[in-house]
């Protein structure tokens, strides 16, 4: 199955790199909007 190999790598690649670009776009904004802003004085 040398076929499947070659065609599954670039699909895991790909999904790779979509989890670590939702991981950087929504890592920030989730950690602010959990942080609780203060209010100013």
């Amino acid at each position: 199955m040398p076929e499947n190999e070659t065609v599954l790598e670039p699909a895991g690649a790909g999904v790779w790199a979509a989890l670590v670009l939702a991981a950087l776009t929504l890592g920030p904004v989730l950690l602010v909007a959990r942080t609780p802003v203060p209010e100013p004085v």
